[in-house]
């Protein structure tokens, strides 16, 4: 994104990771593809992409790995559209184009309030016609309420997208990936079981797919995967790499 991924995170609601299910305007196995685009349209928005540059839908469609006249996502993604209604997004004509911290809380400048008119002339070119979404979850943490959320670093994900053969499979990946750091969280960062069937019914992706990414994470070095047999069946038994 040429700017210093090191320093790009954002907070991500354990909601988004585990409740989409809830959500029966979103396909199952769009699950994945909407926390993914939350994420993006995070970083976008936090860090003041929309005014530097000039990003429509189609631009972060191509992000998400799927061509610009794409169609078969604009249910979940145009205005008015299942995110929208769901008050996960909102279309914004006033993006940030820089934060600082305050007290401990994010403060932004915004497009519309910049003083220097000149940069305020071509911000304004940038965002003109572009529907830009503000992603709602991050009203919360301006204000440092990270309560129920989950730290997803770009580099990390960077990280993942960068070990497989195409976006669509990363975006399947770090979704999975995810959800499994938030169960690791939940038990202190030691070891904890977890089945197929249990993230096959979260994520809404298929069995071998949920397998393949599992077998995929332990291949790269972001967990450790075992099983242990019980009366009723096998159970995969997880530890995740610290620090990533």
């Amino acid at each position: 994104m040429g700017k210093d991924n090191s320093k790009m995170y954002m907070y991500m609601p354990i909601s988004l990771l585990l409740n989409l299910r809830d959500i029966e305007e979103i396909k199952e196995t769009h699950r994945d593809l909407v926390f993914f685009y939350m994420f993006i349209i995070g970083i976008l928005w936090k860090h003041g992409f929309y005014a530097e540059r000039r990003l429509r839908l189609s631009d972060i469609k191509v992000i998400l790995g799927y061509s610009k006249d794409d169609k078969r996502t604009n249910y979940l993604f145009k205005e008015g559209g299942v995110l929208d209604r769901n008050k996960l997004t909102r279309v914004s004509s006033n993006p940030p184009y820089t934060f600082e911290y305050v007290n401990g809380a994010i403060v932004h400048n915004y497009v519309k309030s910049c003083p220097d008119e000149d940069m305020k002339e071509i911000m304004m070119s940038n965002i003109k016609n572009c529907k830009i979404k503000s992603p709602l979850y991050y009203e919360l943490q301006t204000k440092r309420d990270l309560t129920n959320t989950i730290l997803v670093k770009l580099d990390t994900v960077n990280k993942i997208m960068d070990s497989v053969e195409s976006k669509k499979v990363g975006i399947s990946v770090v979704y999975i990936y995810y959800i499994l750091r938030y169960m690791s969280l939940v038990n202190n960062e030691e070891v904890f079981k977890c089945s197929n069937d249990t993230l096959c019914e979260f994520s809404g992706l298929g069995l071998r797919k949920v397998i393949k990414i599992t077998n995929h994470l332990a291949d790269i070095g972001f967990l450790q995967k075992s099983q242990e047999h019980l009366s009723s069946g096998n159970v995969n038994c997880y530890t995740l790499t610290r620090n990533l």
